[in-house]
C-alpha cells in the first residue's frame, strides 16, 4: 500500500513539473513569433503573400483590366487554392503553380513562379474567368 502511495506522489509531481516544461517551451519558443506553416499548400501562399511579386510583361495588361494594385494581387493570390495537379513544382530554375482563386464576379487562374533564392514571386501567366 505504501508502495502505490509513493507511485502517485512521484507521478504528481512529475505531471507538474512537465506541465511548467511545456508552458516554459510555449512561452519562449513559440508566443508571438511569425512563423512559416508546414503544409506545402500553406507555405506556398504564405511565400507569395510574404515576397515582393514581379508581374511579367505577358500579364500587365490583364492585371492592369482588373484594376488592382499589386498589394491587393499579393492578398487575393495568397488566399486562394493551390491545385497541384496543374502546378509544377520540380520545374527548373524555379517552381511553378498554378493558383486559383474565386472572387466576387470573375475567377482568377493564374501561374506563380516562386524563387526561394532570390524570396520574389513572380506572376507568370493569368486569366481572368467572369462568373455567369
Amino acid at each position: 500500500m505504501m508502495m502505490m502511495e509513493g507511485f502517485w506522489r512521484r507521478l504528481f509531481y512529475y505531471l507538474i513539473g512537465f506541465f511548467i516544461g511545456c508552458v516554459l517551451v510555449y512561452v519562449m519558443l513559440f508566443k508571438g513569433r511569425d512563423r512559416q506553416p508546414w503544409l506545402p499548400e500553406n507555405r506556398i501562399k504564405w511565400t507569395i503573400g510574404h515576397t515582393p511579386l514581379i508581374i511579367s510583361p505577358n500579364t500587365r495588361h490583364a492585371v492592369d483590366s482588373l484594376h488592382l494594385t499589386s498589394g491587393q494581387l499579393k492578398n487575393i493570390l495568397s488566399k486562394g487554392d493551390v491545385v497541384f495537379g496543374k502546378s509544377q513544382p520540380h520545374a527548373k530554375p524555379y517552381p511553378v503553380y498554378f493558383i486559383r482563386c474565386s472572387q466576387d464576379h470573375y475567377t482568377l487562374e493564374s501561374l506563380v513562379s516562386v524563387s526561394y533564392d532570390d524570396s520574389v514571386s513572380t506572376l507568370i501567366q493569368i486569366h481572368v474567368i467572369p462568373h455567369h
